[in-house]
């Protein structure tokens, strides 16, 4: 037998007996009383331990949660907050559009002027809200050419921005089992202790006077991570760079994406048009009237589904805001019109341009068109019109 006992004086005694091999029996009593007291210690302390990792781990799941929720928070707020601060770009840029078509010729080049800050602006916001939505998780990888391009058009646009002279090589190379594109230039070229600063927000080599804003490399690597790639970067200065995006190859080839018809020239179908726009802003609403109506057409407004249904059938095409208020929708709004008016001609131009919009609008045959539009792009889908589509 072999038990331990605690005595009044709080003395641990361990007693253990057993039978002797020639008979009787045998008991010895041994004093435990600090290994007993070390092992409630330890007890008490793998107890108190057990607690605390149940406790961090609660309050680090509620922190996972909060932050999961977080992120979508931000996602929804940045998908709000595009919509809104494109709205009044898109209407400064159709009222210089239509100022445009009125000024004098020695006028044009302010205008011109005008259009390119538009364009900056864009530009910056654009790159501010995509690397917002990449950090926030807010872009689901997926084999996106929207995607790819935009880290491909960045390393073009700077390989010409910095090349003062010579030539730019766009290449696509087999390597570690992937494809790595190459986009070499002969420019001024990068010293190596920059090479890692030019991928932080707002940098910009001073080497050259050059157009940018410096976020376009910050927002590619972030791509490339979000697509399992990596960039690198080789350069001489005085020499050139390499910008080289690497990607593992696929096993399969995807089936290619039917393209989508170009719209003609502007000056395909100049026939005039009665038209219909519909945006909850009455801004762009005035805006795109001025410059429909000094294209030669005739235009009419709408804020919301109640004031444009009834021209379904008094026009031959309509341009419709995606988001409107009270939950209405412009693909909404165009099936509506369409069930009065069969075959009415409609594009959507939108500050949202996900893969959700197109797909409902390719299910209409309905154009999109991002906001702020050029108005070369709505002129174009104008001039596309058929002419069943505007006769009477």
């Amino acid at each position: 037998h072999s038990f331990e006992r605690k005595h009044p004086d709080r003395r641990a005694i361990k007693t253990v007996g057993g039978p002797m091999p020639g008979g009787g029996y045998v008991t010895s009593f041994t004093d435990i009383t600090e290994d007993a007291r070390v092992r409630e210690q330890l007890r008490r302390t793998l107890e108190t331990l057990e607690q605390r990792v149940a406790e961090r781990t609660r309050e680090l799941s509620e922190a996972n949660r909060r932050l999961a929720e977080a992120g979508r928070d931000k996602t929804r707020f940045l998908a709000a907050a595009s919509h809104d601060l494109l709205q009044p770009l898109h209407a400064a840029r159709l009222f210089t559009a239509a100022i445009e078509r009125d000024v004098p010729a020695n006028a044009l080049p302010l205008v011109e002027r005008v259009e390119n800050a538009i364009s900056a602006a864009e530009d910056l916001l654009r790159a501010l809200l995509d690397i917002s939505k990449l950090d926030a998780g807010g872009v689901e990888p997926r084999t996106d050419p929207g995607l790819l391009r935009s880290v491909i058009q960045n390393f073009l646009a700077n390989a010409v921005r910095y090349s003062e002279h010579g030539g730019v090589l766009l290449g696509v190379r087999h390597r570690d089992g992937g494809l790595r594109i190459d986009v070499i230039d002969t420019g001024v070229g990068i010293e190596d202790e920059l090479v890692e600063t030019i991928f932080g927000e707002f940098t910009r080599l001073g080497t050259v006077e050059a157009e940018g804003i410096g976020l376009g490399l910050a927002l590619s690597e972030r791509i490339a991570r979000l697509l399992g790639g990596t960039i690198s970067v080789q350069s001489t200065p005085g020499r050139g760079s390499r910008f080289s995006f690497w990607l593992p190859a696929m096993s399969e080839t995807p089936h290619a994406a039917r393209p989508e018809p170009q719209p003609h020239s502007a000056s395909a179908t100049p026939t005039k048009l009665d038209l219909l726009v519909v945006d909850n802003d009455p801004r762009i609403v005035e805006a795109s009237l001025a410059l429909l109506e000094r294209m030669g057409h005739r235009a009419f407004g709408a804020t919301g589904m109640a004031q444009a249904l009834p021209y379904s059938r008094r026009v031959d095409a309509v341009l419709a805001d995606y988001r409107l208020d009270s939950g209405e929708d412009g693909l909404s709004l165009i099936a509506a019109m369409r069930e009065e008016a069969p075959g009415l001609a409609a594009v959507v131009i939108s500050a949202e341009d996900g893969p959700e919009l197109r797909e409902r609008a390719a299910a209409l045959g309905v154009s999109v068109l991002a906001k702020p539009a050029s108005a070369s792009a709505i002129e174009a889908f104008l001039a596309g019109l058929s002419v069943p589509q505007v006769e009477p």
